[in-house]
């Protein structure tokens, strides 16, 4: 009697795990036929010491980031402009429109930057609201699977950039966000420059500043050269994020809302974001002196971490309506007429400004709820194409209508200094990356202010450089046709 008991509890649970077996295999070979057919990306995994690259083994993986932290598509997926809205970029939107004090409940908590921002998140986590939609989710509908997803059924999800870790020092923890052309050749050989230069430098010296290049979907006319462009770059660095929308010079505010989007997720934990150009050159030991507070402020605080909207104040005379129909960066009167017109209102140069996430998140918030609610909108919203002047515009309503201008932030016509944060080229992008790199490697950029151009123009003389920038074949005239 007992050994019939045994040999049936035996044979039960040999059964049991043999039709285990068959499940886990018929589950890896859907995975792995979804993984050939390009649906579903491998998991990214970052090392501590080096947040900005993903092992070896994921280096290849050719996957990009879409839109949200950790939603790894294909390249081919992500440059689609047909690609359906996901359940994660539909959690961020729906998060990232609820009022500012229930989306950052701790901003003004002391212990915001000195913890990060994904400590203090409350229950408004992207991720938690992907896990409320996450059953939502229909194969049917011919949505990509993603690692990630199956993660929420099985307790596992993907390491995320900045793991808890006593190498993780304390203090601002700020996502540089690189705005790049997915289609430009001269882009690509920025990105590359970058990377072997001051990123390079960043990854090895700042573990809580993160750095991604961010690009826009090309048009289907231009979707095949960009995929060949891109392609090798997706596979060897874990750094591109693509946004949706056209890439186009018009489009750039909306580029800069979605990349806003993309810092302020839940699952990060950036206290600020830099957004700057891929022709400038940037120094994080200085971008984080930026934020420190005065000597002899009143506040206990060692960093500023409300409140922020920094930069270059470039254009001292403030915003004007450009009607010259030849000009690139022409407004017409019926897209903002003048009695619409935010006149002289001043804004930090768009190619390197330091926002805090309350800004950050209170440009995100007004701008989709203005998507949502047209008539609520001011009148230059919907004409304004200069993405600078419209983050100025909306950061006034919290800082102030006086940008707070500061002097690491050095425009392509002045001279570095020892405390430059980031340096803009222009048109000597690439090439002086190099030599920037190595006066920073070398230490004589700390010990004093050092020469940072190569142009026949006289330094700190703004026409003078300009006349001889614009003088250049090829190159598009500053505020002339384009």
């Amino acid at each position: 009697m007992k050994f019939t008991i045994f040999f049936g509890l035996s044979f039960f649970l040999v059964l049991l795990c043999s039709l285990r077996l068959l499940q886990v295999a018929n589950i890896g070979q859907k995975r792995l036929q979804a993984s050939e057919q390009g649906l579903l990306p491998r998991a990214p995994e970052f090392s501590v010491s080096t947040p900005n690259r993903r092992s070896s083994v994921q280096e290849r993986s050719g996957d990009v980031e879409l839109s949200t932290p950790g939603l790894w598509l294909a390249l081919e997926a992500a440059l689609d402009m047909s690609l359906p809205m996901q359940l994660e970029e539909k959690a961020l939107e729906q998060r990232l429109l609820r009022p500012v004090r229930e989306v950052l409940p701790n901003v003004e908590d002391s212990r915001f930057c000195s913890r990060g921002a994904r400590n203090l998140g409350g229950k408004n986590s992207a991720r938690e609201g992907m896990i409320q939609l996450a059953p939502q989710r229909n194969q049917k509908e011919g949505l990509p699977l993603r690692r990630g997803f199956w993660g929420f059924y099985r307790g596992w999800s993907p390491p995320q950039h900045f793991a808890a870790s006593p190498d993780n020092p304390t203090g601002p923890r700020i996502l540089v966000a690189v705005t790049s052309c997915s289609t430009c050749t001269v882009s690509a050989a920025r990105r590359a420059a970058a990377r072997s230069t001051w990123v390079r430098q960043i990854a090895e010296q700042n573990s809580n500043i993160d750095v991604k290049f961010v690009l826009a979907q090309p048009s289907p006319a231009d979707r095949k050269a960009a995929l060949r462009n891109l392609r090798s770059e997706a596979e060897w660095n874990g750094d591109l994020v693509v946004v949706r929308g056209t890439e186009e010079y018009r489009n750039l505010p909306n580029k800069t809302l979605r990349l806003l989007q993309y810092a302020l997720s839940g699952t990060m934990q950036w206290t600020h974001v830099l957004k700057t150009d891929d022709d400038c050159y940037v120094r994080g030991h200085a971008l984080l002196s930026t934020l420190r507070m005065p000597a002899g402020s009143a506040s206990q605080e060692q960093y500023r971490c409300t409140g922020v909207y920094t930069g270059c104040l470039e254009n001292v005379h403030g915003f004007y309506p450009l009607r010259n129909p030849d000009s690139k960066w022409y407004i017409s009167y019926e897209e903002m007429p003048d009695e619409v017109v935010p006149w002289e209102r001043r804004y930090l140069a768009g190619w390197g400004y330091l926002l805090s996430a309350d800004v950050a998140l209170h440009i995100v918030n007004s701008s989709l709820h203005w998507e949502h609610n047209p008539e609520e909108a001011p009148g230059w919203y919907s004409g304004l194409h200069w993405e600078d002047v419209l983050v100025g515009l909306i950061a006034g309503d919290v800082v102030g209508e006086e940008p707070q201008a500061h002097d690491a932030f050095v425009p392509a016509w002045k001279g570095c200094t020892v405390d430059t944060a980031v340096r803009h080229l222009d048109v000597e992008a690439p090439k002086l990356f190099q030599k920037l790199y190595e006066l920073e490697t070398s230490g004589a950029w700390q010990a004093g202010d050092v020469p940072c151009t190569e142009g026949d123009y006289s330094v700190n003389d703004y026409w003078s450089w300009k006349n001889w920038r614009d003088g250049l074949e090829g190159v598009l005239a500053i505020g002339e046709v384009g």
